[in-house]
């Protein structure tokens, strides 16, 4: 996810102008605490051509709604009050609520969409697949996370 992630915000770098690009996402190995998801998010975007001092760490969140509350206080630091907010399609509507709920305005920018590429009718497209079963999984845990967002007020 992180990797698709940094290729498609790299992407959008790219295409436009120069940018600030925060990346975020705290330590996941409490064994290095100097290994942090946005320090990893920083070092492959400058092997894409993003210029090291274009690149901001927010590395204190471990989850969507603390990437928006840590990200959102280095963006009124700066000054912005709109961002281009990339990450998965599947999550980006919970992402965008989150950022909105810090005061920031939000282009959204999803990658990884899953499609079903057509309507396949055919008897094998409705027999259970591992596939199929990762996408509910998926489908699930955004909707279950937008109603908990919602009741811990988050969103």
């Amino acid at each position: 996810d992180t990797l698709v992630r940094c290729l498609h915000g790299a992407a959008m770098f790219r295409d436009g102008e120069a940018c600030t690009v925060i990346v975020s996402g705290g330590n996941v190995d409490p064994s290095q605490p100097d290994a942090t998801v946005a320090g990893a998010m920083k070092e492959f975007l400058v092997t894409q051509g993003i210029p090291e001092e274009f690149i901001l760490l927010e590395d204190r969140s471990g989850n969507t709604y603390q990437n928006a509350v840590e990200s959102a206080r280095l963006l009124r630091d700066l000054g912005f009050e709109e961002v281009l907010l990339v990450t998965e399609a599947a999550s980006l509507l919970r992402a965008e609520m989150c950022f909105q709920r810090q005061g920031i305005d939000v282009i959204p920018s999803g990658c990884r969409y899953h499609t079903s590429a057509g309507l396949p009718f055919s008897l094998v497209a409705f027999l259970p697949s591992v596939n199929a079963a990762r996408d509910v999984s998926l489908a699930w845990h955004e909707w279950l996370g937008l109603i908990w967002y919602w009741f811990q007020d988050r969103v």
